[in-house]
């Protein structure tokens, strides 16, 4: 376990044992119904502390030269969300393929 690993754990049990208490707060709805008041936030920490043992896969293998980001995929992925032209318009529709894109020709 490298110190960037440890040092990031610790302070994660940090974090949680301050905010354990927030993170635990429940709303009742009108129907009686019981949800945390703090679901995204829950969700997250619950998610980090899940896959923890994959945060640090790039560190275990050295010799693959894996990044410790994925801004390169993400950049692949914007680059072709761009040349797709795929988008929402105002009202939260999807918009179509180009339609350059599935003109195929069958002659």
């Amino acid at each position: 376990m490298s110190y960037g690993q440890e040092s990031f754990i610790g302070a994660l049990k940090e974090w949680y044992t301050k905010w354990e208490d927030f993170l635990k707060e429940r709303t009742t709805t009108e129907d009686g119904k019981s949800h945390y008041t703090h679901k995204a936030l829950r969700s997250a920490f619950l998610s980090l502390k899940r896959n923890m043992s994959s945060l640090w896969t790039y560190y275990d293998y050295p010799e693959l030269k894996m990044p410790n980001t994925n801004n390169a995929i993400e950049s692949l992925n914007a680059d072709l969300k761009t040349k797709l032209n795929l988008h929402r318009d105002q009202y939260g529709k999807k918009k179509d393929l180009h339609p350059r894109l599935y003109k195929v020709p069958f002659s």
